[in-house]
């Protein structure tokens, strides 16, 4: 059944991201409050000619159903999860 194997890949994505994020987490991956603000202020739906524009930002956020603090914990769990995957394809390179 269609809708049974997407609520599984749902799952499995879920999962698969915690698992990530813990693995991050283990390994001391940082991310600075600057690169979060560098990530938020870069986020195309957030611009307006563009710019960076704080009322564009709410009302991407507000559409969504997201809070100024779950988009920011999901930008800095983006960044820690793109940091990890530098790490393994530079030592993949290495090799």
């Amino acid at each position: 059944d269609v809708q049974n194997e997407l609520r599984q890949n749902i799952v499995d994505r879920y999962v698969s991201t915690e698992l990530l994020d813990q693995k991050t987490e283990e390994l001391g991956y940082v991310v600075s409050e600057g690169d979060v603000v560098k990530a938020i202020q870069e986020f195309e739906p957030f611009k307006v000619n563009g710019a960076y524009n704080a009322d564009a930002a709410k009302a991407f956020l507000r559409a969504n159903g997201m809070s100024d603090a779950e988009f920011e914990a999901q930008q800095r769990q983006d960044l820690r999860l793109r940091q990890l995957a530098g790490g393994i394809s530079v030592s993949s390179f290495a090799t």
